[in-house]
């Protein structure tokens, strides 16, 4: 009897775990942002943001 209960237990935990990782989702990541570089002179100093 305490087999069985024993049995009973692990069924029970791994279908709870299987169930756990089916349900997650992939993770959707945007796509990188495209370069882009800004220049502009101030009096005698060149500012670049890139």
């Amino acid at each position: 009897m305490k087999l069985n209960f024993s049995l009973t237990g692990v069924l029970v935990l791994t279908l709870c775990a299987i169930t756990r990782v089916q349900s997650q989702t992939v993770l959707d990541l945007p796509y990188a942002s495209q370069a882009a570089q800004v220049k502009q002179r101030v009096g005698v100093t060149d500012i670049t943001i890139t």
